[in-house]
Order: C-alpha cells, then structure tokens, then sequence
C-alpha cells in the first residue's frame, strides 16, 4: 500500500526505474537443430534495477538478427554537452560463396585478431557494415 501523497509534500513527480542490458548472444539459425549455423541476436534483457537479476522469465526479448557487435560510448564535446555514439557491426543473413570480405581490423574500440572466429574464410563470406549514429543528448 502506498502512503498518502500529503505524507510527501516535497515530491512533485513519481516514476518508475527500469534497468536493461542489452548484449550480442549467438543461438543456433533453428533452435532445436544443434548442428545448424549460429547466428548473432541483439537482445534486452530486463534487470531488476540496481542488480543482475532478470525481471522475471519472459525478460529476454531478440532484437534484431545479425548483429556482430554492440558498443555504445559517452562523450563530452568541450566539457559540456554531452553526445552518445552508437556503433554496431552487421553481417547479411546469408553467405556468399563467391565472396570473400575484407579480415576485420577494428570497430569502435573493439579489436580483431586474424585468429578471431569473424574472421575466419566462412564467416568473411558474409557482407558486413558497420553502422555509426552519434546522438546530441541535449536534444532529448
């Protein structure tokens, strides 16, 4: 039961915090076929805030497929305002055989090796892109 709001004269306005976590997690392209190609899933989870702990059972949600690579950076342009950039690394949903993409070298501040699993032959048969989007926050 919640207090009677004269208990509180000072408040103005309430609301309701909510933590996520957003992660790039692989599952197999057919969930129940275990030998099937492993694709990369952007998904949220819902946290109890303050924690680690999911929400509750349903707290996973995929976001998008293909996803390679996640990074989000905060800076502040002259001291003052601040600016978010979003970088994520996509790959197409199939291979092309007749395709070899260049070996990845760097994304954000995330380096690959010539030994990572992205860059071995199969993987670099798929088209990838690297997508930036710098946010102004001081526009929200």
């Amino acid at each position: 039961m919640f207090p009677a709001a004269a208990s509180f004269p000072a408040i103005a306005y309430v609301g309701i915090l909510e933590e996520y976590a957003y992660y790039v997690r692989e599952q197999h392209a057919i969930p129940s076929d275990l030998t099937s190609d492993l694709t990369p899933r952007l998904t949220r989870a819902r946290l109890i805030p303050g924690s680690s702990v999911l929400y509750d059972s349903d707290s996973n949600a995929d976001l998008a497929d293909n996803i390679l690579d996640l990074q989000a950076a905060v800076s502040f342009a002259g001291g003052v305002v601040p600016e978010l950039r979003l970088s994520t690394l996509a790959r197409t949903d199939r291979r092309d055989k007749d395709y070899q993409s260049p070996l990845l070298t760097q994304v954000g501040d995330h380096v690959y090796t010539v030994a990572s699993p992205q860059n071995a032959r199969t993987e670099r048969m798929y088209r990838r892109r690297v997508l930036v989007t710098d946010v102004d926050l001081r526009n929200l």
